[in-house]
């Protein structure tokens, strides 16, 4: 990978992973056209993207809690693209090329609504050991003030969501994308 995209690639992961997870000030300005086209990311694509984003998490705790409060350093950056292989990081540039030609284009985001959001979450409640769903609906309710490890649970738990429909979700993971200001506190 060239110098050039690996900046790139950096800046792209910074607004298609953190923007989904409450940061305001990249949200409001610096990467307006990147974040609204990683909603606008096909299905199948959209799938990917979610992907790549839980192995990050899996890979780095750190990292993960990070994405949850919303607290990225170019750092943490550095040392997440470091933790994908070359396929992957491959592939997460090839989507925000897509994403970024997406907004430029002024390509309409497919309807999603946090209701969508909502019941992705109730489906994912009953998959959850007791413990677990009162882990993630504490972290839901904390958000920020949650401990970095029921951060990083929540965000992984959040991020695994193969068990749905695969109507539901391409639409929990678009709202995710397009809307990570509303997600509910529990």
């Amino acid at each position: 990978m060239t110098r050039r995209n690996y900046v790139i690639a950096l800046i792209l992961i910074v607004s298609g992973v953190l923007i989904m997870f409450k940061m305001p000030e990249v949200q409001t300005s610096t990467f307006p056209p990147v974040r609204k086209g990683m909603g606008l990311l096909d299905r199948r694509d959209l799938i990917i993207w979610n992907n790549l984003r839980l192995a990050l998490c899996e890979r780095s705790e750190t990292f993960c809690a990070s994405l949850w409060y919303g607290e990225m350093t170019k750092e943490k950056y550095d040392n997440a693209l470091s933790l994908l292989s070359k396929v992957e990081r491959d592939e997460w540039e090839r989507l925000s090329r897509i994403s970024l030609q997406r907004s430029r284009a002024g390509v309409a985001p497919q309807e999603c609504t946090k209701e969508d959001f909502n019941r992705g979450i109730r489906e994912i409640f009953p998959t959850l050991s007791n413990v677990d769903l009162e882990k993630l609906k504490l972290a839901l309710h904390l958000q920020e003030r949650s401990t970095p490890e029921d951060a990083a649970f929540a965000m992984k738990t959040i991020l695994r969501n193969s068990h749905l429909t695969p109507e539901l979700r391409e639409r929990f993971i678009r709202f995710l994308a397009l809307h990570p200001q509303e997600i509910e506190r529990e």
